[in-house]
């Protein structure tokens, strides 16, 4: 699944908790990396479908 960051980075993630209509909890399940960071699998983030 891909979903983009609050911020703006789409990654390879699996939504773990659906905590409302508009935001996501996820899981990196890839190592995903960008001019804005480095994501290790297991690291917890916060998306938004939008």
């Amino acid at each position: 699944m891909k979903l983009r960051k609050s911020y703006g980075k789409i990654v390879d993630a699996e939504v773990i908790l659906h905590s409302s209509v508009h935001y996501f909890i996820g899981k990196v399940n890839a190592i995903a990396t960008g001019a804005d960071g480095i994501y290790a699998s297991g690291d917890v983030l916060t998306f938004s479908p939008l």
